[in-house]
């Protein structure tokens, strides 16, 4: 990670440079929703090597998995 970077900071250089830098877009309603598009695939589709290799919802999702089975326990 970019030293003084937060994951929001991140997230937002990759956007713009996926695609905001890429695309022409003839409304602000359109980039708002290929933003939408892109966050959602980023975040229920998209692998990511810090969360193992799970898209970012699996990630979650296995964590509170693992979190309520421990309470249990």
């Amino acid at each position: 990670m970019l030293a003084g970077a937060s994951r929001l900071d991140l997230v937002q250089l990759e956007v713009e440079f996926e695609l905001l830098r890429s695309n022409r877009f003839g409304s602000r309603e359109q980039a708002r929703r290929a933003v939408a598009a892109w966050l959602d695939e980023y975040n229920a589709v998209r692998r990511h090597s810090t969360d193992l290799m799970l898209s970012p919802i699996d990630f979650e999702r296995r964590e509170a998995l693992a979190r309520t089975t421990a309470a249990a326990a």
